[in-house]
């Protein structure tokens, strides 16, 4: 059996070599990559450590003859720290270097030679940035990320803490984001603590540009510190394009064709007339400025500006999404689910979308160690810590067959109520596991406590339900005189909790397809309960198999096996299915097969166990099988086969066919 799963995890591993894509490695030298990806558009070289901008910056400070890193493209991969990084120089430097063997001159020779490639920062930060020059003598002492841009592009980048010092050598500028040179700054910002300094009065300074070659632009942008110039102009005649752009600044002079511009600390406004207006700042010229970029800025709802307009891409705190049915916000880590929390436990006009709008985890989220987490739509006084029901959760919550692990709830206050969903007003929530939820106050829930009244529950269990401290009774899936409440297809585990509590049978409810443990059930329809005198309080096999034939394939047997512990469809993520050697088709029922994003694999065999090759592979996510439907892929009779096996795996990730064992094949 074992030598079987190995032969057919070696198939899949080259399969999954010929059919995926990977990005080219660069080699630095002969093995050891510098960089992931080509350097392409398509496929930009990653940059995702401090190590990596190290990188980029020592291979662009090469002669005229080896431009090899010039011209690419650059994207970050996450948020880089560069605190207690030396030997940081910025990235097309062109500076002379001693070595061994002499001194070779690189120097700026002409625009042809220096950085033009694309950097984009793809809504990550650059923080703590140190660039010390102050050492340089020559005559390229400038400081900045980018040192010699030559149509060099910076986008979707912010800065945060920046301190740049320019040697003493003439045309020593100092900026954050580029030196000298032509450059287009897109939806970038820099804030927090910001000191350029240059060695003489004659050298220029600017946050995004230093002293700046014609055809510059810098466009749906903004800086934050106070005092710090947008950029500075190199030489007479020199043309450059603001676009979108506020800063803490004095507007002494506009370049031609700028538009939407704002220097807050005098309140001047650029006006598409090419005049200077000047207003209050204050909110609302800030809003009516967001409003005027087309989309560029956005309200500052996460109140991470103090209310100055940010830029779009730094409202995407969540995974991605938008928050509609067709494009939902995506949660795919615990921060997310933080955020979320934060996000719905303000009931004010800016915050209140967040409260109605549709959700989908993308990976099983682990909680273990997050403290303070209040669950969705708390509705917590941020000042005094009490509760209060001024609003609720109205939106969709789709687990998308994933888990949420350890989360702990804390609600200690009297008037709290400890859940995922703490208020709860025509919310749904499906297709979501919690596992060993850990839920303190004075109430009780796994799922929704709904005060507010109305929440549809499908396709969900609790596992490990525990309670610190709770004065009432515990129930695993809504709380608190529940109104107009639909729990379908779930389940808890844990002995004692029930799924519901009612309000003395005047509030409707309706419970179908449900597994509980103890009491809170009034109407339903094959209800499974270990503790309620009614035909389904036995907990035999032959009880459990008529629940799971009733549930119309919500419900089934853990891999095929039976037990007196049914299990949601979704959970069985390991198909085997063994068919005559005559067949050349598999058939696969959603209910019963379908793993979402699953891999299916039809092998050959010449015996019992020994495999004689994978004649089939199929992405199941490409077969877009709807919930219900049923689908039947072919392939290829292979010579001297016996029988053939079907495998499903959840993903290629999983190498090992998830219902196979030492008791292979399973019990039917």
């Amino acid at each position: 059996m074992m030598k079987t799963v190995k032969k057919i995890m070696a198939l899949v591993l080259m399969l999954s070599m010929v059919l995926s894509v990977a990005s080219i490695n660069v080699w630095a030298t002969e093995g050891t990559p510098l960089f992931l990806g080509s350097g392409t558009e398509a496929d930009p070289y990653l940059i995702s450590t401090s190590a990596d901008l190290i990188a980029l910056a020592n291979e662009t400070n090469k002669p005229a003859a080896d431009t090899e890193y010039e011209d690419k493209y650059y994207k970050i991969t996450q948020d880089i720290n560069m605190s207690g990084v030396t030997g940081f120089y910025g990235i097309g430097r062109k500076e002379s270097v001693t070595t061994s063997e002499g001194t070779t001159t690189y120097g700026y020779t002409s625009a042809n030679t220096n950085f033009k490639g694309t950097i984009d920062g793809d809504g990550h930060i650059i923080s703590d940035l140190t660039i010390d020059r102050t050492n340089n003598t020559g005559a390229n002492g400038i400081a900045a990320l980018v040192v010699w841009p030559s149509g060099a592009t910076i986008k979707n980048l912010g800065m945060y803490n920046v301190t740049s010092k320019g040697g003493s050598g003439s045309n020593s500028h100092v900026g954050a984001f580029a030196g000298r040179g032509k450059v287009t700054i897109e939806n970038c910002f820099l804030k927090g603590t910001v000191t350029l300094t240059a060695q003489k009065t004659s050298y220029k300074t600017g946050g995004f540009i230093a002293a700046y070659d014609s055809g510059s632009v810098v466009k749906n942008s903004y800086i934050l510190p106070n005092g710090i110039a947008i950029a500075s102009m190199n030489g007479s005649g020199k043309t450059i394009t603001y676009t979108n752009v506020y800063w803490k600044a004095n507007a002494s002079s506009m370049p031609s064709g700028s538009t939407n511009v704002f220097s807050i600390q005098s309140g001047r406004y650029w006006a598409t007339d090419a005049s200077y207006e000047t207003k209050t700042v204050d909110v609302t010229s800030l809003s009516a400025f967001a409003t005027a970029s087309n989309g560029a800025f956005e309200a500052d709802i996460y109140e991470i500006n103090n209310d100055y307009p940010v830029l779009a891409w730094e409202n995407d705190f969540l995974s991605g999404g938008s928050g509609t049915e067709a494009d939902p916000y995506l949660l795919a880590t615990a921060e997310d689910l933080v955020t979320l929390s934060e996000l719905t436990n303000k009931n004010t006009d800016a915050y209140n979308a967040f409260d109605s709008a549709y959700y989908k985890l993308t990976a099983d989220i682990d909680m273990a160690g997050i403290e303070g987490f209040l669950g969705i739509s708390p509705m917590r006084n941020e000042e005094t810590g009490a509760f209060s029901n001024t609003g609720s959760f109205k939106g969709v919550l789709d687990g998308n067959y994933h888990t949420i692990s350890n989360m702990t709830a804390n609600a200690s206050n009297a008037a709290g109520y400890s859940a995922l969903v703490p208020y709860a007003g025509g919310c749904t929530i499906k297709n979501l596991g919690l596992i060993n939820p850990v839920l303190t106050g004075d109430t009780r829930a796994g799922f929704a406590c709904c005060r507010m009244g109305g929440a549809t529950i499908d396709g969900c269990f609790v596992k490990g339900l525990a309670y610190i401290s709770s004065s009432e009774t515990q129930y695993a899936f809504t709380a608190y005189k529940n109104a107009n409440i639909r729990i379908t297809n779930s389940y808890c585990t844990d002995n004692g909790i029930g799924a519901y509590q009612g309000d003395s049978g005047t509030l409707a409810a309706e419970i179908s397809n449900v597994f509980t443990w103890n009491g809170g059930i009034s109407t339903y329809a094959n209800v499974y309960n270990n503790n309620l005198n009614s035909v389904d309080d036995n907990r035999s096999v032959e009880k459990t198999n008529a629940f799971i034939a009733a549930s119309n394939g919500a419900f089934e047997k853990p891999n095929g096996v039976d037990s007196t512990k049914p299990v949601l469809w979704w959970e069985n993520t390991g198909v085997y299915m063994e068919m005559d050697h005559a067949e050349q088709a598999v058939s696969l029922e959603n209910r019963q097969h379908i793993i979402p994003n699953g891999v299916l694999i039809v092998a050959a065999y010449t015996s019992a166990e020994e495999m004689q090759e994978v004649v089939y592979f199929k992405n199941l996510s490409e077969l877009s099988i709807g919930e219900y439907d049923t689908v039947t892929v072919n392939y290829d009779l292979a010579d001297g086969a016996t029988r053939y096996k079907a495998f499903v795996w959840s993903s290629l990730d999983e190498l090992v066919p998830l219902c196979a064992s030492e008791a292979y094949p399973p019990a039917a």
